[in-house]
């Protein structure tokens, strides 16, 4: 009797781990493929990026090199790289008419991985804090990424975008 239950859980088990391979080989990329467009998987690990429920409020850089989302719901912000330019897409936020410190997506549009794969850079999620008080608005911008967090402001939107109270 106990040898019966003890078949039966290991082929539950080797059934399980059979199928459980066959789904992971099934999402990977074909060995020959040395470019692929999709995010490595340490992206998730980075941050959780969720659907905006609501209406997202966006704004662009000059010459549409990159791109920011503001999704009110969760008071968080996506922000893309657009173009392969070796330049960091720029967030610039002010609350309350006082500027925050810049932040920036990448050094660039694309990456490689260890085996040599390349990929665009996913969006980067960048949470604000905000009071139900504060007023606050945002433009976004292209350049260098550096420590100081400074950026030109002739690479941004032409005019800051409110995002908050939310409307």
């Amino acid at each position: 009797m106990l040898v019966w239950h003890t078949a039966i859980v290991a082929s539950v088990l080797i059934i399980g781990l059979v199928v459980g391979g066959i789904l992971v080989l099934r999402d990977r990329p074909p060995a020959s493929d040395a470019t692929s467009t999709s995010a490595p998987s340490d992206v998730a690990a980075e941050a959780e990026i969720a659907p905006c429920p609501s209406d997202i409020i966006s704004a662009e850089s000059r010459k549409k090199r990159a791109h920011a989302d503001f999704c009110p719901d969760h008071k968080q912000f996506l922000l893309y790289d657009d173009e392969g330019d070796r330049k960091s897409a720029i967030l610039a936020v002010r609350r309350n008419g006082e500027e925050l410190p810049a932040y920036f997506n990448s050094d660039g549009f694309e990456r490689r991985k260890p085996d040599g794969t390349i990929y665009r850079v996913p969006p980067k999620p960048i949470s604000v804090s905000l009071s139900p008080d504060d007023t606050a608005e945002f433009r976004v911008c292209f350049g260098d990424r550096n420590k100081a967090r400074t950026y030109l402001p002739e690479t941004c939107s032409s005019g800051w975008t409110p995002f908050w109270p939310r409307g």
